[in-house]
């Protein structure tokens, strides 16, 4: 039978992280990996939305349309969305600004997530997290990606618009 090359390719791999994180275990090693996971997002998790107990009843609004007229549920419908429009029109200078904000954070955190990204390689790769000197030597490489992954995105929301 022939070997199979896929399975020792895995188990070199397998040998080498047992010996980046175990042989012999170093407790800043294990810290400094969490800080650039973190920052790469390498948390996981999420949030399931099926297993919120408030769902339960969404949509039930009981007898919410025998109640109210047509005529009535048009007035408030219409009184909404003048409220609204002049909420948005008094505080427009506001929304723009937190939503240019909320832009440029999200940004930031990409960008230092692309870097890390690259940080997180260099140091698997030669078996000593140094985070410092790593990013100083990727930051060319995290901005590349960042503006490809952005451009992706872009490219990306067009399509879907369009």
């Amino acid at each position: 039978m022939t070997d199979w090359i896929a399975w020792a390719a895995i188990e070199g791999a397998l040998t080498k992280t047992k010996q980046m994180l175990f042989e012999p275990f170093d407790l800043t090693k294990w810290v400094k990996l969490a800080i650039i996971l973190l920052f790469i997002g390498g948390g996981g998790g999420g949030y399931d939305f099926s297993s919120n107990p408030l769902n339960s009843n969404f949509g039930d609004f009981g007898d919410f349309g025998d109640s109210y007229s047509d005529a009535e549920l048009d007035a408030f419908v219409k009184e909404t969305v003048s409220e609204v429009s002049v909420f948005v029109h008094q505080y427009m200078t506001y929304i723009v600004l937190a939503v240019l904000a909320i832009l440029l954070v999200t940004a930031l955190f990409s960008y230092i997530s692309n870097v890390l990204q690259f940080v997180f390689v260099e140091s698997v790769v030669r078996n000593h997290v140094t985070i410092r000197a790593y990013i100083r030597n990727n930051l060319g490489n995290g901005l590349r990606l960042f503006i490809l992954n952005w451009t992706l995105w872009i490219v990306f929301l067009i399509a879907i618009i369009l």
